[in-house]
């Protein structure tokens, strides 16, 4: 409550884990219910009196090679997208991109943005694909920025496109 009047509570770090798609990696989707994306998170949300929640997903993907990166991220942003929009007034999505494919990272980018309705990217800083005019920050490759999304990194220099930011960790 602020001045008396009820506030929307936005979650704008929220982790979510798709289904299904770890084990394309050989890995298992953990048991955590709290991380699984489905409709027993809308009744936690509520417990906790948060009224929407901005979704990224941890990478797990960046030792992947290219094809199986490619099918992975695919199948994981139409997951989320369509998640999202069947509960638009609940979730907002963020693309994942395979950063250790540069070129890629900026096609998934952009066909999460256009295509699929996502807000932007959750990058993360564990790849291999590092810029040799910014140590620490992530290249994608020459797209027009008309799309690009705002910066949103916590961290002083995002890792999607260079910006910023003046405060962060």
């Amino acid at each position: 409550m602020v001045a008396g009047r009820r506030v929307k509570t936005v979650d704008v770090h929220s982790h979510c884990v798709v289904p299904g798609i770890m084990e394309m990696i050989g890995q298992k989707t953990p048991a955590n219910a709290a991380l699984v994306m489905g409709t027993d998170r809308l009744q936690q949300m509520d417990a906790q009196g948060i009224d929407v929640e901005v979704l990224s997903i941890n990478p797990f993907w960046y030792a992947a090679e290219r094809e199986l990166a490619g099918r992975l991220i695919k199948t994981q942003n139409e997951q989320l997208s369509a998640f999202c929009a069947a509960h638009a007034d609940r979730f907002v999505g963020l693309a994942t991109v395979s950063l250790q494919h540069p070129d890629l990272a900026a096609e998934q980018l952009e066909d999460g943005m256009k295509r699929l309705g996502l807000r932007g990217d959750r990058s993360g800083p564990a790849s291999t694909a590092r810029s040799s005019r910014r140590p620490g920050s992530i290249r994608f490759g020459r797209k027009p920025r008309r799309w690009a999304p705002r910066c949103s990194s916590t961290r002083r220099v995002c890792p999607s496109c260079g910006g910023s930011r003046g405060t962060g960790s």
